[in-house]
């Protein structure tokens, strides 16, 4: 195919093409202004609560993936924070009830990828200013809170 073919081509498609650029423009700016919003909302969040512990949720993608999740804290959604790639949730001092999910995927043999899912509600005690992490022992399967050194 030679260049004038293709020229032809994008000036016929240029509604497909315009369409393309506009939706990954709003996408890149969904994305900005959601890490923003993420961002703004951790600095209210430490504001009032200056001795927050923060919780990182440990994660993996490859050939599998995996992803732990917090869905309530205490009854209520919990505060999100973004540590450059990776996720995590605050918590008051003292003791917390969480309910966390644990997926992991694989590549199937019969389909394309298998997934399988964990629920729990965990009660966890945090202190004040600590980092902890949050992860699944599938061996174990059980969740695992444990204190980090920062």
């Amino acid at each position: 195919m030679d260049f004038s073919a293709i020229l032809a081509s994008l000036q016929s498609n240029w509604r497909i093409l315009a369409i393309i650029g506009v939706v990954m423009v709003g996408s890149l700016a969904y994305g900005f202004a959601r890490m923003r919003k993420i961002k703004d909302d951790s600095a209210a969040f430490v504001q009032q609560h200056p001795d927050a512990a923060k919780v990182l949720l440990s994660s993996g993608s490859g050939v599998t993936s995996q992803q732990v999740q917090v869905l309530t804290v205490n009854d209520n959604p919990p505060q999100v924070f973004q540590k450059k790639t990776k996720y995590g949730v605050f918590l008051l001092p003292g003791e917390n009830v969480l309910s966390v999910r644990y997926t992991y995927t694989r590549p199937g043999v019969m389909y394309k990828t298998v997934s399988k899912t964990y629920e729990d509600t965990i009660a966890v005690t945090s202190e004040a200013n600590k980092s902890y992490t949050l992860s699944y022992d599938r061996k174990a399967e059980q969740f695992v809170f444990a204190e980090t050194a920062e």
